[in-house]
Parts: C-alpha cells; sequence; structure tokens
C-alpha cells in the first residue's frame, strides 16, 4: 500500500475518512475486552476519531463492544 491515511505532522494525528480501517483496527485492540481505558491510550484514540464522522465513530465503538457515553468517560458503566 503506498499511502498513508494516518499521518503524523507538527504533532497531530490525522486520519482520512476514505480509508478508516487502520483507525479501526487501533480501536479494536485498545478496546476489546477492556472496561476502562488508559487515559493517554484514550489521548491518542481520540486524536484519531476526529478526523472521522460521529455516526462513523459509533460504528466504530460499537463493533468494539463500548457506548460513545461509556468511551467519554473513560470506562464501561455496565460490564456485560
Amino acid at each position: 500500500m503506498t499511502s498513508q491515511p494516518i499521518q503524523v505532522r507538527s504533532g497531530e494525528l490525522q486520519c482520512d475518512d476514505d480509508d478508516d480501517s487502520h483507525v479501526t483496527e487501533i480501536a479494536s485492540l485498545m478496546l476489546r475486552r477492556m472496561n476502562a481505558v488508559p487515559i493517554r491510550l484514550k489521548i491518542l484514540l481520540d486524536r484519531l476519531l476526529t478526523g472521522l464522522h460521529h455516526d462513523r465513530v459509533n460504528e466504530i465503538l460499537r463493533q468494539c463492544g463500548w457506548l460513545y457515553e461509556d468511551y467519554l468517560r473513560g470506562y464501561k458503566l455496565q460490564v456485560l
């Protein structure tokens, strides 16, 4: 693959909305089977998710077993 959808420029992470498979993979590794997100990892994931449409962010979080509200809080209220 020649294009890089995730780029680091002047301290910012940027993601191309057309190819978010890398973000989905990273989110999956960080969130699956977790009930809380360490703050430093959440900051990194926040930066990646800000480049995506809100509906896509919700979809990615649901795939990882998280609600958007739980993700914003940083932990799950109910563990299933």
